[in-house]
């Protein structure tokens, strides 16, 4: 088994929504702080909600989300494996914290990652729209618009780049 170099264990973290509890797996490397432990159960949530009205419940891949400070990660494989795969969305949580992120750009953040993984998007416009979709579930009675989330300039650049 792979395993993450300084691990905090024991520590209480968000709620995993149970329908995807069994195929979202949290580490982190600090403790979890109450604000990011909300918006780390907000977003869950709010992807389980997506996934099953998308009817994907079923057909989902294990997802190892790591939280750390600013996204240094360290794993190390048994000395029996010689291989290693897996999917990973890391979290670098006081980095963002550090450059001033608001609670829904950090929302944003998180979702962003699990809707590359479990809609398998590669594509940061079109990962843009389901990130949309999953926070309106969050927060269906906000006024939430592109814009709100990201900087509509970059996705346009990006767009046409790609």
């Amino acid at each position: 088994m792979t395993t993450l170099i300084e691990a905090v264990t024991g520590v209480s973290g968000p709620v995993i929504d149970k329908r995807i509890e069994d195929k979202l797996f949290l580490l982190t490397t600090i403790p979890i702080e109450d604000d990011i432990k909300r918006l780390l159960t907000m977003g869950f949530w709010g992807t389980a909600e997506q996934l099953e009205n998308d009817g994907l419940l079923n057909d989902l891949t294990k997802l190892n989300c790591i939280v750390t400070p600013y996204g240094e990660v360290s794993l190390k494989m048994d000395d029996e494996q010689d291989g290693c795969h897996m999917s990973i969305a890391i979290y670098p949580v006081q980095k963002w914290k550090d450059s001033k992120r608001t609670e829904l750009q950090m929302l944003t953040c998180i979702v962003e990652e699990l809707c590359h993984h479990y809609w398998n998007i590669e594509d940061e416009v079109e990962v843009s729209y389901k990130v949309l979709d999953v926070i309106r579930r969050i927060m269906p009675n906000d006024d939430i618009k592109m814009d709100k989330l990201y900087n509509v300039e970059w996705l346009e650049e990006y767009a046409r780049n790609s």
